[in-house]
């Protein structure tokens, strides 16, 4: 009984809203530091992407992403992974290489969890007050989050 209930509580949080804010985070830096959220751009719209490495609808979304470089200009983009540096760097130079991103790692995935992404590319898009304009996690709808930076961009 108890291992059903802990089963029903975890298949649950899966499922739960991506928070209407930007949470508090912490993430690793390339250099070995540290980006939190205190340290992104004020009055500045950003976008978050999580990706899986391994993961063929990242690296279909990034590959698309890099082929619309120019528009991924226009905001802040920040890259976030668990996978180990020299995996990630590979993955950049492969699908993002035109990219203008902070590539970061979240290696136990502590901080993931504060954005609760249900599966991957997870795509936040938050304003410059840093409320979550969009969320999306299908690859094959990314045409929603353009639209929103494109329409950020005219403001």
């Amino acid at each position: 009984m108890f291992l059903l209930a802990l089963s029903l509580h975890a298949a649950g949080q899966g499922t739960a809203p991506p928070s209407p804010t930007l949470p508090t985070f912490t993430f690793l830096t390339a250099n070995g530091g540290t980006l939190t959220n205190a340290d992104l751009p004020a009055n500045t719209p950003v976008l978050i992407v999580f990706v899986d490495v391994d993961c063929e609808h990242c690296q279909k979304a990034v590959r698309h992403m890099n082929d619309s470089a120019s528009l991924f200009k226009k905001v802040p983009l920040y890259m976030v992974s668990i996978a180990g540096q020299p995996k990630l760097k590979a993955f950049a130079r492969q699908y993002g290489p035109r990219l203008k991103a902070q590539w970061l790692r979240d290696p136990d995935a502590r901080n993931m969890g504060r954005f609760r992404p249900v599966r991957y590319p997870a795509m936040f898009l938050y304003s410059p007050e840093k409320r979550l304009l969009d969320y999306e996690d299908n690859v094959e709808a990314m045409f929603r989050i353009e639209r929103n930076i494109r329409a950020l961009h005219r403001l």
